[in-house]
Parts: structure tokens; sequence; C-alpha cells
């Protein structure tokens, strides 16, 4: 399984950083049975929906991740919710 992740800088990177650390210690805790080291790809929106939407193509298709957990705003993860929908993986 391959989990991708969004959100990592501007004013979101301390919310984005905490969530990645929690994320991380969580993996940790499960004997990282979910997700093998090097499985997880962390990606930043920059709070910018258009970019949120070129991030998370590019975590479908390129890395090819199962799922993309992490969105902060709404408005980013509206964005990318139909490119995820129309191209997530069967």
């Amino acid at each position: 399984m391959k989990i991708g992740s969004s959100a990592r800088s501007a004013p979101t990177a301390v919310i984005g950083n905490d969530m990645r650390n929690s994320f991380e210690l969580a993996l940790d805790h499960l004997g990282r049975k979910i997700a093998p080291a090097g499985r997880v790809v962390y990606e930043d929106d920059q709070q910018k929906p258009e970019v949120g939407v070129q991030k998370t193509l590019k975590l479908i298709e390129s890395d090819k991740v199962n799922f993309v957990v992490g969105y902060i705003w709404s408005n980013v993860l509206l964005a990318s919710l139909k490119p995820w929908w129309t191209r997530r993986p069967s």
C-alpha cells in the first residue's frame, strides 16, 4: 500500500508537520504494517487549489498511491476531489 499526503508549507506548515509527525508515529506504533518505510509520499499543496490538483495528479499518476490523506483546507480538498475520484486506482 502506498499513501500520499498533502499540506507542508505556508502558514499550514505547523499543522502539516504535526500531521506528518503524528502519522509517522502511528505507523511506527503499528510496526509499519500499513505502509512500510518509503511507502508514504509527502507533497505540498501550498494552500492553493490549483497546486493541490497538480500534486494530487502526481500522487495518483506518478507515485501510484492507493489513497491520499492530509488535506487541511476545504478549497484544496474540493478542487482535488474530482481528479482523485476519476483517476483513483481500482
